[in-house]
This record gives structure tokens, C-alpha cells and sequence, in this order.
């Protein structure tokens, strides 16, 4: 039997780990299930439409929420066994589900089936340029063979560095947008004749026709208010999805595509809904796999340290009549997003 001495030796050595341990255990379910009800939490806001500013920007962080399931499932499973419990076993098959419902949403950017094209491409990209080195924006559009430049949120600054960039307009002679100072307005530069076909009520988007590769295209140039205007937001995106079914219907089979800074995430409901009347989203055609879009070039910083981009604004969209066949993003010297570059041919 052990002595008096050994047992008392055995409980000053054992009671203190046991007590670290269950400490820790606990602390490592409570941030699993933290991590859970964030995910829920954001899985939430993409399933509904939110009212309120900070919870439509929050909502395009989304995809955070696969992460969060993940490490929240693992965490809560490994703490919990080897005896679940009801409520342990409940909290782990949500934490499941969640991961299933979070990867499902991304799945398509990584293995949605790709539509073929055919015939001459069409290369369109899309920049915010409210800040931005526009020498730069030719020179990268001029490498990359562009053949149609989106230009959005164009400023006094930015549109005296148009006009004072010749090489730019020798590249892409025609052109259509803002021509007088204001701001946030939208500029169409192309190498193909093209004609205005609508402008939004807020000056911020239009549609020209381009006499382009892939034959007479509609290309929509958008750019929305920013979410923090949340009503002029809806607003905006209520008259750009109007103006699309009434000019070209739902599931439109003439070629149309729509390009910009959309100020929204595909996690927001309505870039979901105009992608609804029957657009395909470039990013998940050419399974261009994640690629935020804002902040770029270290404009935000926070403790000092620059923030990486976070979230996709920019995107390029097309009817089922054409096929984007690559999309990729871009660095452009002193922006803010990155540039979205897509090559749009005929649907084969």
C-alpha cells in the first residue's frame, strides 16, 4: 500500500495538472463554439438580404465562415472526446453542416464546370481607378492585349490624368462616360467603334455597344454606390437589374457583358440577383479560384500593417450568349482594387 506521504505526494502533483487541463479543455470549446456561431452568424447574412450598413458589408465576408466551421467542428470534436454527449454531438453534426454549407457556396470557383467558347476573343478590364497611376492602367492594359477598358469611380484628378495621357487614348479611340469633372463616374475606352446605349440615373453606370472580336456586344459598365450609402445601394442595383430585364430579358441569349466594381461580393443578395436574371459569373466559369479584389495596394492599414485584399468587388459577367473563358486579377500602381481581366469569346 502507498504510504501517507506518497498519496499526499500524488495529489499536489496530479490535482493541479487536472485542473490546467479541464481549464484548457473548456477554453477550447468555447472558442470552437464561437467560432461556429460566427460562421452561422455570416451564413445568415448571405441567406438574407440585410437592411442595415454594417451587416450588408459583413455579409460579403462570408467566405470566412468556411474556416471558422472548420477549425470550430475540429476544435469542439477533439475537446469533447471521447464522450460526446447529446448537446456535444448536436453542436458538432451543426458545426458539419455548416462546413458542407460554407464550401458548397465556394465550390463553384473551384470546380463548376467551365463553358467552351469559339472564335475571336475579346479581352474587357475593369479597374476603380480613384486612385491609380492611369500611365500604369495603359501600360498594363497595352501587355494584356485589352481590348475594352472599364474605367468606374473617376474623379476630377483621375479625369485630368486621362486627358493628359495621350497614349492612352491613341490605344482606345473611342470612348464613352463621364467627360465632365464630377465623381465616381464611369469611362468606356475601347479599340473598337462603340456606341452609349443607357446610362443610369446616377451617372454611375452605362452601356455601350461594342463593334468588337465577338461581333456587336453590349458591355455594361457598372458601378453601384458603395454599401455605407445603404439605400442609394439598393436603389442602384434595383435600376441596373430593371434596365437588364427590360432591355435584354431574363436568360438573354444576345451577348451582353457586364463588368466593374459592383461594390458587392457574391455573397451580397442583390449581385446574386442580377446574376439571377441569367448572367454567368466569370470568376466560377473559369474556376479562377478566390481572389479578392479590395483593399489593394496597402490603402487601408490597421496597427500599421498593410491589409491584404479581403473580399471580390470587381467582376465580369456574360449572357449565355458568349463564354469568359479566363479571368484573372491584376496590380495596378497606386490603386485601391485590383483590376479584373477576362477574356470573353463566343459560346461555342
Amino acid at each position: 500500500m502507498p504510504t501517507e506521504e506518497a498519496v499526499r505526494t500524488e495529489v499536489s502533483t496530479e490535482g493541479p495538472t487536472q485542473v490546467i487541463t479541464s481549464v484548457l479543455r473548456t477554453g477550447v470549446i468555447v472558442g470552437g463554439v464561437m467560432a461556429l456561431v460566427g460562421s452561422a452568424v455570416l451564413a445568415l447574412l448571405r441567406s438574407t438580404d440585410p437592411g442595415t450598413t454594417r451587416l450588408a458589408e459583413l455579409a460579403a465576408f462570408a467566405p470566412v465562415g468556411l474556416p471558422l466551421a472548420l477549425v470550430g467542428v475540429i476544435a469542439v470534436a477533439l475537446a469533447l472526446r471521447p464522450s460526446f454527449g447529446r448537446a456535444g454531438l448536436a453542436i458538432v453534426v451543426a458545426g458539419a453542416l455548416l462546413t458542407c454549407l460554407h464550401g458548397w457556396w465556394l465550390a463553384p470557383l473551384y470546380v463548376a464546370s467551365s463553358p467552351s467558347g469559339t472564335g475571336p476573343a475579346m479581352v474587357v478590364m475593369a479597374q476603380n481607378l480613384e486612385y491609380g497611376d492611369v500611365s500604369h492602367v495603359q501600360e498594363v492594359a497595352g501587355r494584356l492585349d485589352v481590348d475594352v477598358l472599364c474605367l468606374s469611380d473617376i474623379g476630377p484628378d483621375q479625369l485630368a490624368s486621362i486627358r493628359a495621357t495621350p497614349a492612352l487614348a491613341r490605344a482606345y479611340p473611342y470612348s464613352a462616360g463621364v467627360t465632365e469633372e464630377g465623381t465616381g463616374g464611369t469611362i468606356v475606352m475601347s479599340r473598337y467603334p462603340l456606341s452609349t446605349t443607357w446610362s443610369s440615373t446616377s451617372g454611375r453606370s452605362l452601356t455601350v455597344k461594342v463593334s468588337g472580336p465577338t461581333g456587336p456586344t453590349s458591355v455594361v459598365a457598372v458601378h453601384p454606390y458603395p454599401v455605407y450609402e445603404t439605400q442609394a445601394w439598393h436603389d442602384d442595383y434595383a435600376e441596373i437589374g430593371t434596365y437588364l430585364r427590360r432591355t435584354f430579358g431574363t436568360n438573354p441569349r444576345s451577348p451582353v457583358v457586364i463588368a466593374g466594381d459592383f461594390n458587392a461580393s457574391s455573397d451580397n443578395t442583390p449581385f446574386r440577383r442580377i446574376v439571377g436574371i441569367g448572367y454567368r459569373d466569370g470568376a466560377a466559369d473559369t474556376n479562377a479560384w478566390y481572389q479578392p479584389t479590395w483593399p489593394a495596394g496597402s490603402k487601408r492599414r490597421t496597427f500599421g500593417i498593410p491589409v491584404p485584399p479581403l473580399v471580390t468587388l470587381d467582376h465580369v459577367l456574360a449572357s449565355r450568349a458568349l463564354a469568359i473563358t479566363n479571368l484573372h486579377t491584376v496590380r495596378v500602381s497606386g490603386a485601391d482594387h485590383r483590376a479584373v481581366v477576362a477574356t470573353v469569346r463566343r459560346a461555342a
